[in-house]
């Protein structure tokens, strides 16, 4: 065994020596506490072949965190190593989240749950299938959804966790289906309690789940596949979107309201502003509970109340100001949710890897300014405060204008060119 370690490390010497070997730092999943008071991000060190077909061969993911006020003191912790069997895949989908007085971090990888202590760096690994979304319900507590498989068969089981007692309890489980080739991860609300799935991932229906009673009940339409569900912030409603399984589009779209469990049908409204336009619902409403997000081709980013229904083409609205005259209609910009009630963020190319610059505009449209362009980013809980991180790992915290925080403090619109961070 000793000589085979020494071939293996020299091997791996005489492929560096010759360029096919490289060495790369990624860095992302930027992330605020809850107080706004500390940072955190993944930083992926990685070994890639440089030439070939420029394969990831192994790579070593980390949590770091920070405060603020002194980002450049870094705690980290080492949270997991994969290798070979993750060579082809650019990213590994890596979930980090706060719990809610932000004593501790959760990190999910593609091979376990990690649970990190902040004030001392301590950790403890969850193993259980394949999780693929997890919630906080407190500081203690947590909840995820897993996919457990026998020979041909699994099952999908929502699980709670208390981490004092240092307890697992399968909180809900789904019947026992043939293996499919897609697990699925659900949408969890804000406050953890409840998780949205599609069941089956494919020709399936919505199910709630709710964590605490151990029970589920089933919405909408039948034979379809998840689209999109879109939660206000304090878990009181879930606007739901599938599409029926077929050649063309037959969208269902419904507003859950979780105290009462009534529904209300917004399929033909959602059906005659999105069909044959690929639409994608953001996971949280605006700030205030008013809007809920909708990105779509070719007909931009729109503001949807859903009852009483009204779709606000917002990007259109704002697309004139990102190009000139007569060549507006190429642009297509999408929306994003910013923490402050009263304003989105807006991506003037409709492709977040595209645009050099994020924007904010009002519900009007008739406020937009530049916001910042940095990536990736993370804004405060509050909106005031701003972090960005380069390749390296290096976090920069800064503080935003107040202007935005306020529509009669807003400037009036600029063109793009003119306009600075």
């Amino acid at each position: 065994m000793k000589g085979l370690g020494h071939l293996i490390a020299f091997a791996l010497a005489a492929l560096q020596l010759t360029g096919c070997v490289g060495r790369g730092t990624e860095a992302g999943s930027l992330t605020f506490s809850p107080d706004g008071q500390r940072v955190c991000h993944i930083r992926e060190n990685r070994i890639e072949e440089k030439v070939v077909d420029g394969d990831i061969l192994s790579r070593s993911i980390n949590l770091h965190w920070c405060s603020t006020t002194d980002p450049t003191k870094e705690s980290s912790v080492h949270i997991d190593t994969l290798g070979l069997e993750y060579k082809g895949y650019i990213d590994v989908g890596t979930e980090v989240r706060w719990s809610p007085r932000g004593s501790r971090i959760g990190v999910m990888t593609r091979q376990k749950l990690t649970v990190v202590v902040v004030d001392s760096g301590s950790k403890t690994d969850i193993r259980d299938g394949t999780i693929t979304s997890f919630a906080w319900l407190s500081d203690s507590e947590l909840a995820y959804h897993t996919c457990r498989t026998t020979g041909d068969t699994s099952r999908r089981v929502i699980v709670r966790v208390d981490l004092g007692a240092e307890q697992k309890t399968d909180a809900f489980v789904f019947p026992e289906r043939p293996k499919e080739s897609s697990i699925g991860a659900g949408h969890w609300s804000p406050c953890g309690k409840f998780l949205i799935v599609m069941e089956p991932v494919v020709r399936g229906q919505y199910y709630c789940v709710s964590v605490a009673a151990g029970t589920a009940r089933s919405f909408g339409q039948t034979d379809s596949y998840d689209v999109g569900v879109a939660w206000t912030s304090d878990s009181s409603r879930a606007f739901c979107v599938s599409n029926k399984v077929g050649p063309a589009d037959h969208y269902a779209a419904t507003l859950l309201t979780m105290e009462t469990g009534t529904t209300v049908d917004c399929s033909r409204e959602f059906q005659a502003t999105f069909a044959g336009h690929s639409p994608g619902v953001e996971p949280l409403w605006t700030a205030d509970g008013k809007y809920v997000l909708v990105n779509a081709l070719q007909i931009s980013g729109h503001l949807v109340q859903p009852a009483p229904w009204q779709a606000v083409p917002l990007g259109k609205m704002v697309a004139p100001g990102f190009a000139p005259p007569n060549q507006w209609s190429s642009i297509n910009p999408w929306l994003f949710r910013l923490p402050v009630p009263g304003w989105v963020g807006v991506v003037p190319t409709g492709n977040y890897g595209d645009s050099p610059v994020l924007f904010v505009s009002d519900y009007s449209g008739r406020s937009v300014r530049a916001l910042l362009k940095d990536y990736p980013f993370a804004l405060s809980p509050d909106g005031t405060n701003v972090a960005s991180i380069d390749p390296h790992g290096q976090v920069t915290v800064r503080k935003l204008d107040k202007w935005w925080l306020s529509s009669a403090e807003a400037p009036p619109f600029r063109k793009p060119g003119k306009q600075g961070r």
